[in-house]
């Protein structure tokens, strides 16, 4: 019986620090609130101290705003000159000192590719048939001959038939037969 009752004050012991976490936080929050509203209904001094015991009894320094600089005041930009009466000009801003201007037409500075770019970007890829005479068998004639087939030839069977025809009952004869063989 005692030692199920100091198991639980052990397990009620971090509620219960955490309730005076909570209570000693609701304090000052109650001291700030009532501090705040005694500096704006006069001019006295803040006093945001808790009434709670633990609390320091010094009082907290009065703070005085400090002075705040105005912005320095904002530059109206450049007026523009207005445009050409035929309407082909552009009108020129003038640009801010030390601003760099892009070139309106850039010279390349070197074009190079190799060997085999002209043709196109990527790999081309060429399967053969599984075995001869494979594209003129039915899906059932290869499902057939895929039941004794070993592994390579299934595999080969399963790239072939995914780049070509993706004919569904061969695809799932062929992942049978692997499932099968890899077991």
């Amino acid at each position: 019986m005692r030692l199920a009752g100091t198991l639980a004050r052990t397990a009620i012991a971090p509620f219960r620090l955490g309730l005076s976490a909570g209570e000693l936080g609701l304090e000052v929050a109650l001291g700030l609130t009532r501090g705040t509203r005694r500096a704006l209904e006069g001019d006295h001094e803040l006093d945001v101290r808790p009434t709670h015991p633990s609390w320091p009894p010094a009082r907290m320094p009065r703070r005085h705003p400090e002075p705040v600089e105005p912005p320095p005041p904002v530059q109206p930009p450049p007026p523009v000159p207005p445009a050409a009466a035929d309407g082909d000009a552009v009108p020129v801003i003038p640009l801010p000192p030390g601003a760099k201007q892009v070139e309106d037409s850039p010279e390349p500075v070197a074009e190079f590719a190799e060997e085999g770019a002209e043709d196109g970007a990527g790999a081309e890829v060429h399967v053969d048939p599984p075995w001869d005479g494979y594209d003129d068998m039915t899906a059932a004639q290869i499902a057939e001959r895929l039941a004794d087939a070993d592994q390579a030839a299934v595999a080969a069977v399963s790239l072939y038939e995914g780049m070509r025809r993706a004919r569904r009952s061969v695809v799932r004869a062929a992942d049978r037969r692997l499932r099968l063989l890899s077991a």
